[in-house]
């Protein structure tokens, strides 16, 4: 193992340079960002700072001269600046990481160093798989690379593209074979300095109304020579490619945004506490109680789920298409609710664009912006559906063992496998029998109870999904086919918070029986149930931990061994 800093090392350190986010003199704090979004531009003082940190190595295998070993470390680090500022995060680091994970994961030895080099030398690289007119329908991409002769030459236009004005090499997605499957598009690997100026383009900024300051354009080829070498694995391999990557950054992404959460509740309960309505704080008022307790246990559950499928990409790698696409539905979903509670429970000034409370504003616009970055949530439902079947009769209605080391954080984890990372999990699922695990337990305990319904929900899932036909299996299918992978999804985060009770409490993270509970009860029991705010005896004890460590200043998340010792982010 290379000497370098712990994740909780590398995140104390990144904090405390981050400074004092009130201080208004603070060129990295709370004043200096709303001054850069207002003008819409990404705070340059920040990607200083991270470039000084050497951050982008976080994203570098540690084999190619980098720091990424574990992806639960990439994470905690780089949610430290999703902290501060979610623009400053994903134009910075988060963006490059994204096309990144194509090239260690399909690249040429040659490639990889290359992009290490860039990465380390704090360059910025781009991924380019959006087309306005096709959205997440990757095989309907028009961009395409023909053969001249010994050359490949690349038209089309990408859009919109995070950094797309700023980086030194782009990986895009295009299409190589006029032919009709899966097997006619490539990655190719473009340098701008390495083309004639003419045949590459930046095209007009991106407004956005969130996000504001993420440099976003679009570039377009036209006629851009490149050589064979430019291509990223063996041609025809770019779908393949981008769906073992999504593995990865559909994991990644949706943690890292789970730091804006952390700052929008500490931000609510700071205003709330100051504003006194109806002769008293406001924080004593049962339906704010209520709405800051549900989003609390909304960052607890979106922690616990992308922490075991961070853990899953190393332990079962074969089965990250479910962990990844399962976690980002549910969690970029779940942080879009909590923030739609928080914003209730400011009322008005929680869209004040100055005062005490401007910087909750621009948490609320940049989280509902996030999408922009990688694929929606309905592609993630399309990735579990064709899975359903086969998960159904091979796994959930099987006895066989949940695999205890995705729910222990503090455990070491072997390196992560890209070549075992596969496109489907082929039904193999070592998750979702923690239900059954944790339904063995004492008879009338209030865990046991939940975890026997969990378990009764998996069995009735499996009956519908192993029902299903195959018309019902692709994008056109009914709303039944979604419906049930959305369902899934839930199933998969409940096993995710029984499993880390059962395997967690009482080492790295806290033995109080309110936690699993509260997180299950914020998840829908069946399909098309919307979720509900907690009852009082979950809703008082989650609130009440919340405020107390507002008050003082310490943590938020459930492991506490792996977040910022002490100092608000």
């Amino acid at each position: 193992m290379p000497a370098h800093p712990t994740a909780q090392a590398a995140v104390a350190e990144l904090t405390a340079r981050l400074g004092d986010p009130d201080d208004a003199d603070n060129p990295l704090g709370h004043a200096a960002i709303l001054a850069a979004d207002e003008d819409a531009e990404i705070l340059t003082a920040g990607e200083r700072l991270l470039d000084d940190t050497g951050l982008n190595a976080e994203y570098v295998p540690a084999a190619l001269g980098g720091r990424f070993e574990r992806l639960d470390r990439l994470i905690d680090v780089a949610r430290t600046v999703f902290r501060r500022d979610p623009t400053l995060g994903a134009g910075h680091g988060i963006g490059s990481f994204l096309a990144a994970v194509n090239i260690w994961s399909a690249g040429t030895p040659a490639q990889q160093k290359a992009v290490a080099d860039l990465l380390l030398a704090n360059g910025k690289l781009a991924v380019t798989y959006n087309e306005l007119a096709h959205g997440n329908d990757l095989l309907a991409c028009e961009t395409h690379a023909r053969r001249s002769g010994d050359t490949l030459l690349l038209n089309g236009r990408k859009e919109p593209i995070t950094n797309a004005a700023r980086a030194a090499a782009y990986v895009v997605f295009a299409r190589t074979d006029p032919a009709p499957g899966q097997r006619s598009h490539s990655q190719l690997l473009v340098r701008p300095a390495d083309v004639p100026p003419t045949t590459l383009r930046t095209l007009p900024r991106t407004a956005t109304v969130g996000m504001r300051g993420l440099p976003l354009a679009g570039v377009e080829f036209t006629d851009c020579p490149l050589g064979d070498d430019a291509v990223v694995g063996a041609p025809g391999q770019g779908l393949q490619t981008a769906l073992t990557s999504f593995q990865v950054t559909r994991i990644a992404l949706p943690a890292v945004l789970a730091g804006a959460l952390d700052t929008g509740l500490r931000l609510a309960v700071r205003h709330l506490a100051g504003r006194r309505l109806y002769g008293a704080s406001a924080l004593r008022i049962p339906a704010v109680r209520r709405l800051l307790a549900g989003a609390y246990a909304d960052l607890l559950l979106s922690e616990t789920v992308t922490a075991v499928a961070a853990r899953g990409a190393h332990l079962t790698p074969g089965e990250s298409s479910v962990h990844a696409a399962g976690a980002k539905y549910l969690v970029t979903g779940t942080l879009l609710g909590a923030f739609d509670d928080l914003a209730t429970a400011m009322g008005a000034h929680g869209y004040l664009r100055a005062g005490d409370t401007a910087f909750f504003q621009k948490l609320l616009r940049d989280i509902r912006a996030a999408q922009v970055l990688h694929a929606s949530r309905a592609a993630c439902l399309l990735t579990l559906m064709p899975q359903l079947p086969l998960l159904a009769t091979r796994s959930w209605n099987r006895d066989r063992a949940a695999h205890a080391g995705l729910f222990r954080p503090a455990e070491t984890l072997p390196p992560l496998a890209w070549d075992r990372l596969k496109v489907t999990a082929k039904g193999h699922d070592h998750l979702t029998p923690a239900l059954r695990d944790a339904a063995d337990g004492p008879a009338g305990d209030e865990v046991t109870r939940e975890a026997r319904e969990w378990t009764g929900r998996l069995r009735t899932l499996a009956d519908s999904c192993a029902a299903l036909a195959p018309a019902e299996l692709t994008p056109l299918a009914g709303t039944t086919a979604y419906d049930l992978a959305a369902h899934y999804a839930s199933v998969r985060a409940a096993a995710a918070t029984l499993g880390t009770w059962q395997h967690g409490r009482g080492t790295t993270l806290p033995d109080e029986r309110w936690w699993p509970l509260a997180l299950l009860a914020r998840l829908p029991s069946s399909p098309r149930h919307r979720v509900t705010p907690l009852p009082d005896h979950l809703a008082e004890p989650a609130v009440e931990d919340l405020i107390a460590r507002c008050t003082d200043d310490r943590p938020l998340g459930l492991a506490r061994g792996w977040a910022p010792p002490g100092g608000q982010p």
